[in-house]
């Protein structure tokens, strides 16, 4: 061969880059489950403000309670082999505590 050592760094260096790609591109998709996740509390939360202000805390409670579940599908996803370390252990622990006082806060609330 020519130019050995140029072919066999050429080869090291990209037969390197499928595992980073595949681990960034792994990191992009847990990242984007989290984001749908989010949305979901997000709409939670949105629906039961407005029962809420209509005093409906029964319908309050109803809409927070699918809040756990599509939050803890963040931690799932980063969980889940070969994902990444979650860049976002601290916030998913806030939202947690935020989920269960807003739950806790509605079972008080409704009859």
């Amino acid at each position: 061969m020519e130019e050995y050592g140029f072919c066999n760094k050429v080869f090291k260096d990209n037969l390197r880059a499928p595992s980073r790609f595949c681990w960034s591109n792994n990191n992009n998709n847990a990242l984007i489950a989290c984001e749908n996740g989010y949305r979901v509390v997000q709409k939670a939360f949105q629906e039961a403000n407005g029962f809420f202000q209509r005093h409906d805390y029964d319908s309050v409670r109803k809409s927070e309670t699918i809040a756990p579940r599509a939050q803890g599908s963040c931690d799932t996803t980063f969980i889940t082999p070969p994902a990444p370390a979650s860049p976002l252990v601290e916030r998913n622990r806030q939202m947690r505590i935020l989920i269960a006082m807003a739950l806790f806060t509605t079972h008080q609330l409704s009859p």
